[in-house]
């Protein structure tokens, strides 16, 4: 009985890395394609659609990362590929850019969502605005503060929402 439980989770687990290891070569592969011509062509080769989007995640990631390694769009990404579920498939990102590796392993926030200390409810009654962009745009800016301080306190985003 264990005999044939380990034989099953055996052939779930090459099945699980058998997929982990389509995906990285399919990234690996089109790492420099146009996201869209990608995009059209696993669906043409009727890719499902969860590897589709770790697929077009990753190759999305690795593009920005080659622009711009800085700790904050690291952290972007890290977000992207955590909403994509690709978070575990962040090795590929390794083998396409070994100069990253040290600085996605240093952030320890990697792969979190920023802090929003305001949600929009609050943000009309601080500010007396009404839904809309303005509201956005505020939710934003705390976004782009907290990946550029993972630290900032309640009171420093404040501060910056205030003086906008």
């Amino acid at each position: 009985d264990i005999i044939i439980k380990n034989l099953s989770l055996s052939k779930h687990l090459d099945s699980v890395s058998s997929k982990m290891d389509f995906v990285q070569n399919l990234v690996l592969l089109l790492q420099d394609f146009k996201l869209d011509n990608v995009n059209s062509e696993l669906r043409n080769l009727k890719v499902d659609n969860d590897n589709v989007s770790k697929v077009i995640s990753l190759i999305h990631a690795i593009q920005k990362l080659r622009a711009d390694s800085s700790s904050s769009e690291v952290l972007k990404v890290g977000e992207v590929l955590t909403k994509n579920n690709a978070i575990d498939l962040v090795s590929v990102i390794y083998l396409a850019l070994p100069n990253v590796r040290s600085k996605i392993e240093s952030e320890s926030e990697f792969g979190k969502s920023p802090t929003i200390y305001f949600d929009g409810d609050k943000l009309m009654t601080m500010f007396n605005i009404k839904p809309g962009r303005e509201v956005g745009q505020f939710i934003n800016l705390q976004r782009e503060l907290w990946f550029n301080n993972t630290s900032i306190s309640k009171e420093e985003v404040q501060n910056e929402l205030e003086r906008r």
